[in-house]
């Protein structure tokens, strides 16, 4: 299985990047399953391509057991790949690295999500209010899936 890994601080976006990339990629696939977290926020979501392959979109990474739970579900469900956040360091990481170690077969790709957030840009709060989304995230969104069909296409 491949790992894509949202990697990023804490309140930076990661999880509207993968909602966002879900939302667009799941127009176009079958959805074997999809659920909502415990927090009502985050999400995990199986999908199977025409061609067989799957995809395992799961928003939520901030500790090490969520990570850990990410990477056991999507193994157990026979994904291809894991979307997937985690933070820039600390038990998150930790458990994606030692994903790497135990299988060293299969890859890593950290995707960095951008910090312009409200609280260090100004303009990044106006365009939200106005428009009721966030243009980072949007672009964040749209290089997750240029990733992802990158390795699709590889694997």
């Amino acid at each position: 299985m491949r790992i894509i890994a949202m990697y990023g601080t804490a309140n930076t976006g990661k999880t509207s990047a993968i909602r966002k990339a879900y939302e667009i990629f799941s127009k176009t696939v079958s959805v074997v399953s999809f659920k909502f977290r415990e927090n009502g926020d985050d999400f995990e979501a199986i999908l199977r391509m025409p061609n067989g392959k799957t995809v395992g979109f799961f928003s939520q990474g901030d500790c090490g057991e969520d990570t850990e739970h990410n990477i056991e579900v999507a193994e157990k469900a026979g994904c291809d790949v894991l979307v997937t956040a985690v933070r820039t360091k600390g038990t998150t990481l930790n458990e994606v690295e030692e994903y790497c170690r135990q299988k060293p077969e299969h890859e890593v790709l950290l995707v960095g999500v951008i910090g312009m957030w409200p609280d260090s840009n100004p303009a990044s709060e106006v365009y939200d209010s106005v428009n009721k989304s966030s243009a980072i995230s949007d672009l964040t969104a749209k290089h997750l899936l240029n990733v992802l069909e990158y390795v699709l296409s590889v694997i």
